[in-house]
């Protein structure tokens, strides 16, 4: 069970994280009494009353995407409630802080934000939803979305005062998902702990640094076993996976 509903651009909504599996979920907010498999072949999970809905995806059954109904009336972003305060209210704000809408099929994408809105500006409340979604699901349809022409309802607003955004919110937004793969040779996207798939050794990475090779351990000789050090042979290219977002110190980025 959850008490967090905030939205955390290409992160996630409160505890409930992208790339997560569905049992991690289950585990996380109790197992799913709806489940349906789209013609994409990505397994959608509903909860609380079909308020809540997840999207995995076809081929890695990671989390790609959280539907939330006004049935969640707990639903959060810069320190506003988005389904109790003033729709045109909320919509202007997030449009504005987004500043590149896009529509498709009654959608009004915000790319930035990683947000998806519906029922908010036309009117609609019984379609009022918002869908948070992972850095690159749309990614193949970008040639198909429209420039959304975009009217302020309400009066002009000061950002920075309407919305109460983290000040690394837009390097939040910019990271590389958990879970990313790279290889030996490759320019590291991103800051953080990488986790080798030969050997599981783990390093700290810096972004724009080269990705290195694995080393495989040797047998110890006796000194080396009284000294505490290894041999070191046959190094190889590997997969690198992102593990946690740390910088050089080892400190934890929020």
């Amino acid at each position: 069970m959850i008490n967090r509903f905030d939205i955390q651009p290409y992160v996630g909504v409160g505890d409930i994280k992208f790339g997560m599996n569905q049992n991690q979920i289950a585990n996380l907010i109790g197992p799913s009494p709806k489940s349906k498999k789209g013609f994409l072949g990505e397994v959608t999970e509903s909860r609380r009353d079909n308020g809540l809905s997840m999207t995995y995806g076809k081929d890695s059954n990671e989390l790609v995407e959280i539907g939330v109904s006004k049935n969640i009336t707990e639903l959060e972003f810069g320190g506003k409630y988005l389904f109790t305060a003033s729709p045109l209210n909320i919509f202007d704000e997030l449009v504005k802080y987004d500043g590149n809408p896009y529509e498709y099929v009654g959608f009004v994408i915000l790319l930035k934000l990683g947000i998806t809105l519906t029922g908010f500006h036309d009117g609609d409340e019984n379609q009022k939803a918002v869908t948070v979604f992972a850095k690159g699901r749309w990614d193949d349809q970008l040639a198909d979305l429209k420039p959304f022409k975009w009217t302020p309802h309400s009066p002009a607003m000061d950002m920075d005062k309407a919305l109460k955004l983290p000040d690394n919110q837009a390097e939040i937004a910019a990271r590389v998902e958990l879970g990313t793969t790279i290889r030996t040779g490759q320019v590291c996207p991103q800051d953080g702990i990488w986790e080798a798939t030969v050997g599981g050794e783990k390093l700290f990475i810096p972004k724009g640094g080269n990705v290195p090779y694995v080393r495989s351990k040797l047998p110890q000789k006796l000194a080396q076993k009284m000294t505490g050090k290894f041999s070191y042979a046959n190094a190889e290219e590997t997969t690198w996976v992102l593990r946690e977002y740390r910088d050089k110190s080892g400190k934890l980025l929020a």
